[in-house]
């Protein structure tokens, strides 16, 4: 898959978190969305507007959904805050993609649990979108370092296929 073929992709990422988050800043406390909500919503304006088919648009569903779950692991384990778990320095970062993603991830915590709670795999595959930051591969334990949204791509150590986001260990 080359940058053209996967550019609709990443804009479609970014355009479903915009989404997201707009309809969750624009509810009513009384009608407050849940995330599984404002997802489908988004889901929905993004085949209704011909950016994505159904199968792209829920393929950016699920990796949303298992960054929004690695995301909410690490704040639970770790007590610490986006910036160690995305592995970023502020400056390099676009602010309003990063605003987009905090502001979604960090809606509640316990309603990304309850969001994400049917998510068991969490494994990334080359050809999967994935945001910002470090993936091990599964097989040589190599650590790929993503600076935007895009593709992941096989191993260039093994060129095996199958990633985790890597976390280094707690501090005790």
């Amino acid at each position: 898959m080359n940058h053209q073929d996967t550019s609709h992709l990443v804009d479609g990422y970014n355009k479903m978190m915009e989404r997201i988050k707009s309809t969750i800043d624009n509810a009513t406390e009384a009608a407050a969305p849940t995330l599984h909500n404002a997802m489908d919503q988004a889901i929905q304006a993004a085949t209704d507007h011909k950016e994505l088919t159904q199968s792209e648009a829920e393929q950016i569903a699920n990796t949303i959904k298992i960054d929004l779950n690695d995301a909410a692991e690490h704040l639970m384990e770790t007590n610490s805050d986006f910036t160690e778990w995305l592995k970023i320095d502020l400056d390099a970062l676009e602010q309003k993609i990063l605003d987009l993603f905090l502001s979604v991830a960090d809606h509640t915590r316990m309603e990304i649990k309850q969001f994400i709670g049917d998510i068991e795999d969490s494994t990334y595959y080359a050809t999967d979108l994935a945001c910002r930051g470090d993936y091990q591969c599964g097989h040589c334990q190599n650590v790929l370092h993503i600076e935007t949204v895009s593709p992941l791509s096989s191993c260039p150590v093994c060129k095996h296929t199958e990633f985790s986001r890597f976390r280094l260990p707690p501090e005790h």
